[in-house]
């Protein structure tokens, strides 16, 4: 049986950075399938976009990609719940609805450091193995932030049907 692979993050919005390490990571052949899970509510608080339009993106971003499913797990855990959930939250459901496979958290060198920070995150590395992009593989200056300083600029690291997706509904101050 393969390995579960979760890809979660803000997606505000997704660009050609995610799309490559998702890319990078199934094509190891340690995963049947990958689940990208926008977050609802930031951890951290950091200013969101509507969900709506990011789960939209993140279906144009991956659709071309077998075996990639993108989720609304945590919007649904966090309206369930009601009020902030975390990445040992969301891993949690997943065992509870009955994921018996190993789960593994595709993160980016920088979260991978960060861990320790994070809610629960000795509960959550019993529960997960962490599948680390090192930063050497990732396109050099592409992050959602540099994106959304100045959208037009800088659309070429995003697919483009995540750029049409943005002109026709005016986000980013477009």
């Amino acid at each position: 049986m393969k390995n579960l692979l979760l890809f979660g993050g803000s997606f505000n919005p997704p660009h050609i950075g995610h799309m490559f390490a998702l890319c990078y990571a199934m094509s190891t052949g340690k995963f049947k399938e990958a689940d990208v899970i926008p977050v609802y509510k930031h951890a951290y608080d950091k200013e969101l976009i509507d969900f709506n339009h990011r789960m939209e993106m993140c279906s144009l971003a991956f659709e071309w990609l077998r075996k990639v499913y993108v989720g609304n797990a945590e919007e649904a855990l966090t309206k369930k719940r009601g009020g902030q959930i975390y990445t040992y939250d969301l891993v949690m459901q997943f065992r509870n609805m009955g994921v018996t496979k190993d789960i593994y958290l595709l993160l980016g060198t920088d979260a991978y450091q960060d861990m320790s920070n994070w809610h629960e995150s000795e509960k959550l590395l019993k529960e997960i193995t962490p599948f680390v992009v090192p930063r050497n593989l990732m396109a050099e200056g592409v992050s959602s932030s540099t994106i959304r300083k100045d959208v037009s600029k800088n659309r070429f690291m995003l697919p483009p049907t995540v750029w049409d997706y943005i002109q026709k509904h005016k986000l980013y101050d477009l």
